[in-house]
């Protein structure tokens, strides 16, 4: 079974998901460039949204308690 994806964010040629199990896949065309799983004690609260910044290349992460996390 697939997992559900909770968010996705687009910028350039990339496509940034984050699933429901905490895991989050950055695709490049159709091909998978990065597939990480956040710890779960690494925000509070389900994570809720993502955002990709391609300045810095890191990923701003929201919880639906409220709180963000900037990740590299």
């Amino acid at each position: 079974m697939p997992d559900v994806v909770t968010s996705a964010s687009v910028s350039d040629d990339k496509l940034a998901t984050l699933q429901g199990s905490n895991v989050i896949r950055v695709y490049a065309g159709a091909e998978v460039v990065l597939e990480a799983k956040m710890k779960s004690d690494s925000q509070c609260g389900s994570p809720a949204s993502i955002c990709y910044l391609p300045l810095n290349n890191a990923y701003l992460i929201g919880s639906n308690q409220g709180s963000m996390r900037l990740m590299c």
